[in-house]
């Protein structure tokens, strides 16, 4: 039935585009820059049918801490022990640190955006609904070599 039937659009973006602290935005009352960043499909956007965008936002979320301990902390040379770094430290280290970190999550999570926009063109190819003896994503993909007897 009809009402059991949902659809939504695919946003694509061009895949392995980097952000390059396309987010950095001038404050309406300072005149310096404010680092923000993104991560998860905002940082890289892919539709559901790998069923990896939850593992990315995850594996972003851990990164970005990793990233963000290391750049408010030092570790004193003497003890050891971790310290905080200074406000004007954590300023200056901040915008290099995100942008690695963006670069990071882009180069990680590109081979899963590409399959999952693979995934996506397949499932709504009208090859998935062929009945034949090929395998459909061998039909999709056009690599089928069917012999005389007419199987895959």
């Amino acid at each position: 039935p009809d009402h059991l039937i949902s659809g939504y659009p695919i946003y694509d973006r061009e895949v392995g585009r980097q952000l390059n602290g396309a987010l950095r935005c001038d404050g309406e009352e300072e005149e310096k820059d404010v680092p923000v960043t993104l991560m998860g499909d905002a940082a890289h956007p892919m539709s559901p049918f790998k069923g990896q965008g939850a593992n990315q936002a995850l594996l972003d979320a851990i990164l970005l801490a990793r990233v963000l301990h290391r750049t408010i902390t030092t570790t004193n040379s003497d003890s050891r022990q971790e310290e905080q770094r200074n406000a004007k430290e954590i300023e200056t280290l901040l915008p290099k640190a995100l942008e690695w970190f963006e670069n990071e999550i882009i180069s990680r999570s590109s081979s899963k955006v590409i399959s999952s926009h693979e995934a996506a063109s397949y499932l709504h190819d009208k090859v998935s609904l062929e009945h034949d003896n090929r395998t459909r994503m061998k039909a999709w993909r056009g690599r089928c070599v069917v012999d005389r007897k007419g199987d895959a």
